[in-house]
């Protein structure tokens, strides 16, 4: 095998590693969906309830941060993009720049817009 030849295969190598690694990653983001799609309907009830809305805010920022970090990065960029609204939507309300009491009636639309989208991942 002459050193082109050779260089290919490392390359060619390191793609199937990375594309292996990029499946794991992908396994995992979606074992955990439903887990997050659970934990983002107990914080809606709890905005609806108008009980302990700071808390339940800052759990949505929380996982929405996680999601929009590797989404992208495993291909599923409409829920990254999402994610990455609904937080920084939140993280406006939270240092003071939109008031609080209107913050859910554009949050809890675009909530459930990322949960249809992270359900839609199972689908497929």
């Amino acid at each position: 095998m002459n050193s082109a030849n050779a260089s290919q295969s490392a390359s060619s190598q390191r793609v199937a590693i990375a594309l292996s690694g990029l499946d794991v990653a992908r396994g995992k983001f979606l074992d955990l969906i439903v887990r997050r799609v659970l934990d983002f309907e107990a914080f809606s009830a709890e905005m609806r309830a108008r009980k302990d809305e700071d808390g339940a805010l800052k759990g949505i920022s929380a996982l929405c941060h996680k999601i929009s970090g590797v989404s992208e990065t495993i291909g599923f960029r409409r829920a990254g993009a999402l994610a990455m609204e609904l937080e920084l939507l939140i993280e406006d309300e939270r240092m003071g720049k939109r008031p609080g009491p209107e913050i859910w009636g554009q949050a809890g639309p675009l909530l459930e817009q990322l949960m249809d989208e992270l359900e839609s991942l199972l689908d497929d």
